[in-house]
């Protein structure tokens, strides 16, 4: 006869599922930590490569961090020039050393670093500022490249997008930078895992793997398409493509005050300031043509993306049309050295006067 009082299912039966999860659980933990430990062993081999991550750790990251920590004896003051490749004129030529040898002979000696890569934009500005703070800059310049306020694709390779530079974020930054971040393809959560990437010494491994992974698949692709069983996508370079071709139609934004860039900017001038910096933007020259019918389009323009960030007239330079075709080497708006040279006189007449 059954005992009423006797339990439906006895206590193997009820730890039995929670046995297996913590089993399971245990096998996941044991198996992440093989391949951690093996992506570790192999690390080096596995990393991407420098020169396919913008090289942005051995070249404006060394040279903030060599600035940061020089000892200056007055009065020589620290300066900083956030910029892209248009900052660099070749021959060892820059708007950074041109405009410190300008400063230099007009009696205002600064000690000055560029943080400067191809394809660097604002929102890596803004993931350097705090880096940037803490070598007491006197004096920021910030190039405000035009090509940034169009329609905002970013760049299309992932190398020049600096996502590894997010982890310099501080998390009221990651806070403040949320719509940037996530207009970058970035969430909330990545700017931390790459932070833990680098104390773990694995930062660049993950990029590694993943690109070699696409290679073997693009090579198996490309297989395809050879025995002509498949075809290559065509959506990415007719949407590359259009882009272009709208930025380069003439258009105001619609929206000035709510783009990434603008705001972006907004809140690197109100920190910079917040911090007793002077700060500079400036735009930097356009080959244009001439008579050019779209100058007053971009007049226009630029003066609204001014207004939107806030910034006074007296720390904005508008250098658009400062320019002749000559100036520049290529169609890229990269300038020849006598360019640089000019962009940094221009920018020193305005500095020489505030830097007393």
């Amino acid at each position: 006869m059954l005992n009423p009082h006797a339990p439906d299912a006895s206590p193997s039966e009820d730890e039995g599922p929670a046995r297996r999860l913590l089993t399971l659980g245990f096998s996941c933990a044991i198996t992440l930590a093989l391949v951690l430990g093996c992506a570790w062993r192999a690390r080096e081999r596995l990393r991407l490569a420098p020169e396919w991550s913008g090289n942005v750790e051995a070249t404006a990251l060394r040279a903030l961090s060599e600035w940061r920590t020089r000892r200056r004896a007055p009065p020589v003051v620290g300066a900083v020039l956030f910029g892209d490749s248009r900052v660099d004129c070749q021959d060892g030529v820059t708007v950074g050393t041109a405009l410190a040898a300008r400063l230099r002979a007009s009696g205002r000696p600064v000690d000055l670093v560029e943080v400067a890569r191809p394809a660097l934009r604002p929102l890596q500005f803004y993931y350097l500022l705090g880096e940037v703070l803490a070598g007491a800059p006197a004096v920021a310049i910030v190039e405000v490249n035009p090509g940034y306020l169009w329609p905002y694709p970013p760049p299309p390779l992932r190398s020049m997008r600096y996502f590894h530079l997010s982890r310099r974020l501080s998390p009221r930054g990651v806070w403040r930078m949320h719509t940037p971040l996530a207009v970058e393809g970035l969430s909330l959560l990545d700017p931390f895992i790459y932070g833990l990437e680098e104390k773990l010494d694995l930062l660049y491994v993950g990029d590694g793997v993943r690109d070699g992974a696409r290679l073997l698949l693009g090579l198996s692709r490309a297989r395809s398409v050879i025995v002509g069983s498949a075809r290559w996508p065509q959506d990415g370079l007719v949407e590359r493509r259009a882009l272009t071709e709208t930025a380069g139609g003439g258009g105001i934004p619609a929206e000035v005050a709510d783009h990434p860039v603008t705001l972006v900017l907004r809140e690197l001038y109100r920190e910079l300031r917040r911090a007793g910096v002077e700060v500079l933007f400036y735009v930097p020259p356009q080959k244009v043509e001439q008579p050019d019918p779209d100058e007053a389009v971009q007049s226009r323009t630029v003066e609204a993306v001014r207004d939107a960030v806030g910034a006074m007239p007296l720390d904005w330079l508008d250098l658009h049309a400062r320019l002749t075709p000559e100036a520049f080497r290529d169609a890229n708006q990269h300038l020849h050295p006598v360019g640089c040279e000019r962009v940094a006189d221009a920018i020193g007449d305005v500095l020489v006067p505030r830097l007393r």
